[in-house]
């Protein structure tokens, strides 16, 4: 009986330095938004997966997206995306050959 109280100071100190450490890493991205705006980006990436052969095709997934980022207040930042797609790409080998 005499360790809980040490335990419950030691898992509630644990719980307010975390929550420090997570108000700090997303306030440090906070001096690049302003407050009370809104920034929209068209982001793109893609996946090529292949194998060595005889015909070196490289296939895989495209994935393009509109991202939105509303900033209401310092160091809170809500993210919207919109029409967003995944459709296949492939590239082939310098001759051509799929």
């Amino acid at each position: 009986m005499g360790y809980s109280p040490l335990c419950l100071l030691l898992l509630l100190s644990s719980y307010s330095l975390a929550q420090d450490v997570e108000e700090t890493a997303s306030c440090q991205i906070a001096s690049r938004f302003k407050v009370q705006r809104k920034y929209v980006y068209r982001y793109s990436a893609e996946s090529r997966n292949g194998a060595v052969g005889p015909t070196n095709l490289q296939t895989g997934p495209k994935v393009t997206c509109e991202v939105e980022i509303e900033v209401p207040q310092m160091c809170r930042f809500i993210m919207h995306t919109r029409g967003c797609t995944v459709s296949e790409v492939s590239t082939m080998d310098p001759q051509g050959v799929l």
